[in-house]
């Protein structure tokens, strides 16, 4: 059975809209084409590298936030991976809606996010990091404009959303 992009898209909307975030901070993340691996030689960025770089981000961000109950516990962050490419200049970037614990200021958590997004390999040095007001960032995230699907490119590996594991 054939499922229409809008179908995927509204239930998919409808499940997140019923998924509560505290404190959800809107967050776009940068990367990079490639990085220098040994012998500079260039290591290029895909899917399945964005994955494990996401990965990695949120593994640095998880431990900094939880400390070992990161590790001992299973503690994380509630999160919303989107894989995007922008169609006219090729820039891979992640689109994440993140929650921000609420004993850090904003200023505070945004300089964590930086930190923890350069040390990745393909963390680029531009982030925008907003807090959400409204549904708005949800329908920006699930939009078809620079998509090659809408199921593929949510980083599901990465989503967290407060369920049992």
């Amino acid at each position: 059975m054939i499922v229409k992009s809008d179908t995927k898209r509204r239930t998919i909307y409808k499940f997140l809209s019923n998924i509560e975030f505290e404190n959800p901070l809107s967050v776009t993340l940068t990367e990079k084409k490639y990085f220098e691996g040994l012998n500079k030689r260039k290591i290029w960025n895909d899917k399945i590298r964005s994955s494990q770089n996401t990965k990695h981000f949120l593994n640095r961000i998880n431990q900094k936030v939880f400390k070992n109950s990161f590790r001992r516990y299973g503690k994380c962050l509630k999160s919303f991976v989107v894989m995007e490419k922008s169609k006219y200049q090729e820039q891979p970037h992640i689109h994440l809606i993140l929650e921000k614990p609420t004993r850090f200021h904003d200023h505070e958590f945004k300089n964590i996010i930086n930190e923890c997004w350069c040390k990745t390999n393909f963390g680029n040095h531009h982030t925008d990091i907003q807090q959400i007001y409204s549904n708005g960032w949800l329908d920006y995230l699930l939009k078809d404009r620079s998509k090659t699907d809408l199921l593929s490119d949510i980083d599901w590996e990465n989503t967290y959303l407060g369920v049992s594991k």
